[in-house]
Parts: C-alpha cells; structure tokens; sequence
C-alpha cells in the first residue's frame, strides 16, 4: 500500500523544518495559513501567513539554540476513524 499524499507533505513539511528549509516550507504554506500556539509563553499565540509562520519558526530555532527537533509519531485511528 503505498503512502497517502497527505502523509507524503506532512512528511516532507517535518523533514524542511529539521533542516531549516524556509523555502520548502513555504511551498507547503498556503498565503491564509493560521498556526496556534497555545499556552501563555512567549511564543503563544495566532500566526497568520506565511511570513508570520516562517518566523515563528525561526523564532524557536533562536529561543532554542538550535536544538529545537521535532518528529512524527505513528497514532492509532480511534473507533470514529480520527
């Protein structure tokens, strides 16, 4: 069985954002993207667009001296099929 397209950007999203490839994530931004961050850090908040988003991401890298790693999990569907 061969890996949903989804799977495949969602992939390749998580493999830019370990190298730090602004330009791939931005190709797999659209311009009305939001990304939330929750909580009441410094970081908190809604990220609209592209360049916003880029940014926080930058952000993190900055706040965590570069070792900021992030990576996927395989999950489960539950019995309603998420």
């Amino acid at each position: 069985m061969s890996e949903h397209p989804h799977s495949a950007l969602v992939r390749r999203g998580y493999e830019a954002f370990g190298k730090g490839d602004r330009e791939t994530l931005r190709s797999l931004l659209t311009a009305d993207c939001v990304h939330h961050v929750p909580g009441g850090s410094r970081v908190s908040g809604h990220y609209k667009g592209q360049d916003n988003i880029l940014d926080l991401y930058r952000e993190l890298g900055e706040l965590t001296g570069g070792t900021l790693r992030v990576g996927l999990r395989a999950s489960t569907p539950t019995a309603a099929g998420t």
